[in-house]
């Protein structure tokens, strides 16, 4: 978790009647809509700060988290977005918010126009995603049918001019879940790199 120590040194100063994730997250969004990110950002901030402090929300205390790394790609900030996406991977956070945090990741780099460095950061976020569903009701066998795993890796590939070799990748995002290899992207990435032709492309 971020430290209180964090909340100090980035200067905050939170209004006691504001003091609750939701209000401060409302704003944050009514400040985006507005077209104002310089303060929309630090309302974010404060509200990440708070969910920490009391993490007992559950899956909800990681929206501050993803709501700020993307308006901070919008603010034309992706690498302060990305320094938190490690923090936030860092921490020992379970399958689900490893899936958004990557997620981040992989926009980040397609916004960046990295295409093909973003490929890894999805695989895992779908791997992160089977995982997480890996004892739930069926769910993981509806994730990780064909067309679903197609529909999902399709987009991402065609950006990379990787599309071609969807069939390969469908295969290996398979086999590096019935693997359970530690999803990570830079072992994703070694592993595409075995696939023929996907490095040279």
């Amino acid at each position: 978790m971020i430290s209180s120590e964090v909340g100090i040194e980035l200067g905050f100063k939170i209004d006691p009647t504001e003091a609750s994730v939701s209000r401060l997250m409302k704003k944050a969004t009514k400040a985006r809509k507005a077209g104002d990110l310089d303060e929309a950002i630090p309302l974010c901030e404060q509200a990440l700060w708070l969910a920490e402090k009391d993490d007992t929300n559950g899956q909800s205390a990681m929206r501050p988290h993803m709501k700020l790394a993307s308006y901070l790609i919008d603010a034309g900030r992706p690498e302060d977005a990305w320094t938190y996406c490690e923090i936030w991977l860092g921490q020992g956070r379970d399958d689900f918010d490893r899936m958004r945090v990557f997620d981040r990741m992989r926009m980040i780099l397609q916004k960046q126009g990295h295409h093909p460095e973003a490929v890894p950061y999805r695989i895992c976020s779908l791997l992160c995603n089977f995982a997480a569903r890996r004892n739930g009701d069926g769910l993981e066998t509806t994730c990780m049918s064909d067309d679903a795993l197609a529909h999902d890796l399709k987009a991402v590939l065609k950006k990379a001019e990787r599309e071609k070799l969807l069939p390969q990748v469908l295969k290996l995002v398979k086999r590096l879940h019935r693997a359970r290899t530690a999803v990570e992207p830079n072992v994703v990435r070694d592993a595409l790199n075995l696939i023929k032709n996907y490095a040279g492309n």
